[in-house]
């Protein structure tokens, strides 16, 4: 559970304040540790291990997409604008009908593919640390390297 004096907390908080809009911090994408039953090394993984772990698997067999962290980070992030308004609903104020979006570093990525999904509520989408311009050259380069 966040505390009221955690840095997110505080820039959400700020956030909403400052533009009279409801800001809500979503935390733990991916959820973590994580071990795969897969893998040998039976150790828990966290962060860019996690997503390294899911892609080498999606690259080993790239029929099974549902490999990728990425799809449950994205589907985490699409349900919580629906409980944002679901919420909103009950508490009887007005329900936000588009969203902006933002995330740092792997929170970047879910920022990028939240807006692929939900074209439709999400209006604004702000990828911190996370390039994805030319994303096929990017990624054949990493992984060879």
């Amino acid at each position: 559970m966040p505390k009221p004096e955690d840095n997110f907390v505080t820039l959400t908080s700020m956030l909403g304040a400052s533009t009279g809009s409801i800001s809500v911090d979503l935390q733990t994408i991916p959820s973590e540790p994580i071990r795969f039953m897969a893998d040998p090394t039976e150790r828990n993984r966290l962060e860019d291990s996690i997503i390294a772990w899911t892609w080498r698997k999606f690259i080993d067999n790239p029929i099974n997409p549902y490999e990728l962290v990425l799809m449950p980070m994205t589907k985490a992030s699409v349900r919580a604008m629906d409980v944002v308004q679901q919420f909103a609903t009950q508490l009887g104020i007005p329900v936000p009908e588009t969203f902006v979006i933002s995330g740092a570093s792997k929170r970047g990525w879910t920022t990028w593919t939240t807006a692929a999904v939900d074209n439709v509520r999400v209006i604004g989408a702000i990828p911190i640390v996370m390039d994805m311009a030319d994303f096929q050259k990017v990624t054949k380069n990493r992984f060879t390297s």
